[in-house]
């Protein structure tokens, strides 16, 4: 894809107004595509310079928490917006490029791009590529939506799942770090060294909530997979239980948790046009009509006459072959989009110590 649709692609999710949380769930792996490199983060600093919350779409929490001291240090903070640097941290040595921001009340935000030490460095190009597209997240950061707003968003499933297993107290016995981190996003928490040092503690509620579901059916005499749904800072999460039994007492006494966050479905929208070899208009056209807005309200929102709208809606439609509104919205949804990281039930079986079945009929597993 090129670049300059990518940049749409940011400019258009910095201007939806969602929260800060939100809005680096969207950002960051649109800024990886930008700039290419293995993995992502944005996180929040204090003024003192130190780690408040993180969101990494690749590089695991901890790493990026290690990481931090020397990323978010601000006497390392440079006096230009853009830090390059190579960066030796305890999970080796790393080629790091990082935005420096500030956000609506002046606390210091970074956007943060990682390669191995063995990759080839940052260049010119990129720095670039980077500092075009940060004024766009300042922006974002700037107009974020209240989280009692979240209430008013439609939402869809994003590729961010994991599979955990706990026990009917709500105890973890079985999890990945990114499990982990998924059941921190889903408490609401914010992630930062305090939060991943007692996971446990902090999500012990929210489990023993979902197995309480599954003990409750099992005493109606179902048993099946149970949902949960929550919604939080970092978007709605839907958290599918499955009772375990592989014969044993202990493992009749777990439940896999799959955890699965949904995001504005906006989101995929905007990531669907930006693969449509659109004109910038075009792209704007395209996403402002799939928020539902008339031609009237889109020549408000661009400030430009109705005719000028009209013309350019004709050849949005002429270039994607299409002859009405609904007729985009088909072919919009058709384009390509981020791919879902699909979990397989069999997943489960890499937490437990022998096979897993059900306690008395297979349930269906989760989606891929």
């Amino acid at each position: 894809m090129n670049k300059s649709a990518i940049r749409i692609r940011i400019r258009q999710i910095c201007c939806l107004g969602l929260g800060e949380e939100l809005l680096a769930t969207a950002l960051v792996p649109a800024v990886r595509e930008l700039v290419a490199s293995d993995s992502g983060a944005f996180a929040w600093l204090d003024r003192s310079g130190e780690l408040t919350n993180v969101y990494s779409d690749r590089l695991s929490s901890m790493q990026m928490v290690a990481a931090m001291p020397v990323l978010g240090s601000r006497a390392r903070v440079p006096r230009g917006p853009i830090q390059n640097i190579d960066a030796d941290t305890r999970w080796g040595h790393n080629r790091v490029l990082t935005a420096v921001l500030r956000d609506s009340v002046g606390e210091l935000a970074q956007v943060s791009l990682c390669r191995p030490g063995s990759a080839t460095p940052f260049g010119s190009d990129e720095i670039a590529e980077l500092s075009s597209v940060t004024h766009y997240i300042a922006h974002g950061m700037g107009r974020g939506r209240k989280p009692d707003a979240m209430h008013g968003l439609e939402f869809s499933d994003s590729p961010e799942e994991a599979l955990v297993i706990a026990d009917r107290g709500g105890v973890i016995r079985y999890a990945t770090e990114e499990g982990r981190r998924m059941l921190l996003l889903a408490a609401g928490r914010k992630i930062d060294r305090v939060a991943l040092s007692s996971v446990g503690s902090i999500v012990s509620d929210l489990l023993r909530d979902v197995c309480a579901k599954v003990d409750a059916a099992e005493a109606g005499g179902r048993a099946c997979a149970l949902s949960a749904t929550t919604s939080t800072s970092w978007g709605r999460f839907v958290l599918t239980a499955y009772p375990l039994l592989d014969g044993g007492a202990m493992a009749g006494n777990l439940v896999g948790i799959r955890v699965l966050r949904q995001e504005p479905a906006i989101i995929p929208v905007v990531r669907a046009i930006s693969r449509l070899e659109l004109s910038p208009q075009q792209s704007q056209i395209a996403l402002l009509i799939a928020q539902g807005q008339s031609n009237r309200e889109i020549a408000a929102s661009m400030r430009v006459s109705c005719n000028t709208v009209a013309y350019h809606v004709r050849q949005l439609f002429m270039k994607l072959g299409v002859h009405d509104r609904a007729s985009l919205m088909a072919r919009i949804h058709r384009s390509p989009a981020t791919p879902s990281c699909g979990l397989s039930y069999a997943a489960c079986e890499n937490f437990l110590p022998s096979p897993v079945s059900s306690r008395r009929h297979q349930p269906s597993p989760p989606r891929p």
